[in-house]
């Protein structure tokens, strides 16, 4: 399982100008985004857990971790149809947001 997990950044470039458009395309040439950036995009990404059931944030989160699909329905002892059909249901919410 640690395996699975997804190599994370192993440093954060620190600006308070980076949300300039100007500045944001250097920051993305080195790799990094600012903490700005990074707090945003958690914000929303806890937003929209919100909206989905409490399995449903599971996976997700799961997802998001690096975890792949047989992993998790595994791990979370439910059958893959039934992990399949929460997989579309999240789809089918987050699109509803994410327009």
């Amino acid at each position: 399982m640690e395996n699975a997990l997804k190599r994370k950044p192993m440093e954060t470039v620190i600006s308070l100008d980076a949300e300039r458009s100007e500045s944001e395309n250097l920051y993305n040439c080195v790799g990094g985004k600012s903490v700005e950036s990074e707090y945003l995009e958690k914000e929303r990404i806890n937003e929209l857990l919100g909206k989905l059931t409490e399995v449903q944030q599971v996976i997700s989160k799961m997802k998001m971790e690096g975890y792949n699909n047989t992993e998790i329905f595994l791990i979370l002892n439910i059958p893959s149809s039934t992990y399949y059909r929460e997989i579309n249901r999240i789809k089918t919410t987050l699109e509803k947001y994410i327009a």
